[in-house]
């Protein structure tokens, strides 16, 4: 683009005008990119998964999770299930009786 006909020229420096604008545009977008890049990295920590010197998982107690969900589900000691039978059905997407019989299957 020739900024000939701009009434502002003076003496044919156009050249370098245009050589120092798109120096400034260029040095502005990468300036945008570098913020853009080192705020992504607070914002977002890169993934590691299994590096050494990462914390180890938590323990987790799957026996008092199973405990809490049969006392909830199915009643335990004689309480009486915190869920209807509709809500077990409907949650676990199988009938009480089918969950039963796999229930008793896989204890024994």
């Amino acid at each position: 683009m020739s900024m000939s006909g701009w009434k502002g020229d003076e003496g044919g420096n156009d050249d370098v005008t245009t050589a120092a604008a798109a120096a400034a545009h260029v040095a502005t977008l990468l300036e945008w990119r570098r913020r853009a890049t080192s705020v992504g990295r607070l914002q977002r920590p890169r993934f590691r998964s299994s590096t050494p010197g990462k914390v180890p998982n938590e323990p987790r107690n799957f026996e008092l999770g199973l405990q809490c969900i049969l006392r909830d589900y199915l009643g335990v000691d004689g309480l009486p299930p915190v869920y209807s039978l509709l809500d077990f059905e409907r949650r676990s997407r199988v009938p009480m009786a089918v969950f039963l019989k796999i229930y008793h299957a896989i204890k024994d």
